[in-house]
């Protein structure tokens, strides 16, 4: 056995002291999950408590085969998930001075908090084998983010790390900006809903103007405003590395949206921008015309941004005519019911759908919840036909679909590369 899945089969402790016993002579094991699970809300889990999570982390100081070990959860606090707390987490930081074969921890929601992490971080300055380690909800803090920070200056081998929704603020997104700004081996940083505002923001643009590595940065969920989405522009302006960068809900508005505009226009690095539900407004016509001018971006989410029929005609322009453009959503998750988040309506609908004439690389295109209606939809569908390679197509909540049978009809017939349709 090389890879071992034990979620939602209710361990607690003596299961996991069993499970760690066992691990001392395993000579094969190199993944082992042990994460509460749920599916179908099905809320059963491990409860593996902080004896449990010793256990575990003392068989760590002399394991030599396991490389993975998950002793997170799949979702929010419910009965059953594991809570290995500070004590747990002092005995799995404590073999990581040790260990050198583990390169990816999972502790998500097992309330750490700031001593825990204190203790991680402390075994991060030690520990050049760990790749990835995500802490995600884990209560940690100002301090915590600073321990974090405080490691990663001496840290020699993580290229992966995830601390999304631990409240670190301004001051502990700051410490981890700076510390991550001489690491050469960092890849991912995961921030989001952290407290994070203008203040962090300086810091993690000066890191994105040297940082050699860093290709993937979350930022979703924080509160940039306007003043953050302008220093974070300019950062954008020099980058040549970040890839991969989501600024989902911080409540960008106009002026922060045409610095981010005006910045995509010159960046040739972004190809993924996650920009969701920022209330951008009439901004998402600098969106459009940025995108004419970029060769790089292959995606974007702009949905529940308050785009327009203005904003989706730019966008459209824009998306006939990259030669990069592959996935584009400005539509809304479907059990968001309200209509029209973005409300570009029949005539944005019909823009995009010309678009889709010329754009002969789109995969995944959503457009639900924008009142497109009967003919906004039926040019969509008429487009989408014959669309060589097009993998989805989201339409839904659009109050036309009763009207359009004969369209959706021939596009199901005609299609060939069309996977999901809804």
């Amino acid at each position: 056995v090389y890879d071992s899945f034990l979620g939602k089969v209710n361990l607690k402790v003596k299961g996991a002291i069993i499970v760690s016993e066992a691990l001392q002579h395993n000579k094969h094991l190199c993944s082992l999950d042990l994460r509460f699970f749920t599916s179908k809300y099905i809320l059963e889990g491990n409860e593996i408590d902080p004896e449990g999570g010793a256990a575990i982390g003392k068989v760590l100081m002399s394991n030599k085969t396991l490389i993975a070990l998950d002793l997170g959860i799949s979702r929010l606090t419910f009965k059953g998930f594991n809570q290995m707390g500070v004590e747990g987490c002092k005995e799995i930081a404590n073999a990581l001075y040790i260990n050198t074969t583990l390169q990816k921890l999972i502790l998500r929601f097992n309330h750490i908090g700031v001593e825990g992490t204190v203790a991680i971080g402390n075994a991060l300055a030690k520990n050049s084998t760990l790749k990835e380690i995500d802490l995600f909800s884990n209560k940690i803090g100002v301090e915590g983010g600073k321990a974090l920070a405080n490691g990663m200056k001496l840290n020699k081998g993580l290229t992966v790390l995830f601390i999304w929704s631990n409240k670190i603020n301004e001051e502990g997104g700051a410490a981890l900006a700076k510390s991550s700004r001489g690491n050469e081996l960092l890849e991912t940083l995961d921030l989001r809903e952290d407290q994070i505002g203008p203040d962090a923001m300086k810091g993690i643009v000066a890191t994105l103007k040297t940082t050699k590595s860093l290709h993937t940065l979350y930022l979703g969920n924080n509160k940039l405003g306007d003043a953050g989405a302008e220093i974070l522009a300019e950062g954008m302006k020099f980058n040549t590395i970040i890839s991969h960068l989501d600024i989902c809900s911080n409540n960008i508005a106009e002026k922060g949206a045409i610095k981010i505009a005006n910045a995509l226009a010159v960046n040739s690095a972004i190809k993924i921008l996650e920009f969701r539900e920022n209330p951008i407004g009439s901004a998402g016509v600098n969106i459009g015309e940025a995108l004419k001018y970029n060769k790089t971006l292959c995606s974007i989410d702009i949905g529940k941004c308050k785009l327009g029929k203005a904003g989706a005609i730019a966008i459209s322009g824009a998306m006939a005519k990259s030669n990069t453009l592959t996935n584009l959503d400005i539509g809304t998750q479907e059990y968001q019911m309200i209509q029209g988040f973005n409300n570009i309506g029949q005539e944005g609908g019909m823009a995009i759908g010309e678009a889709l004439k010329y754009n002969l690389k789109m995969k995944w295109l959503s457009l639900s919840n924008n009142k497109l209606g009967s003919k906004g939809v039926n040019i969509i569908l008429n487009f989408a036909k014959d669309h060589p390679s097009l993998l989805h197509l989201d339409i839904s909540f659009n109050n036309a679909e009763v009207h359009c049978h004969k369209s959706l009809m021939e596009c199901l017939a005609r299609n060939h590369t069309l996977q999901s349709l809804d």
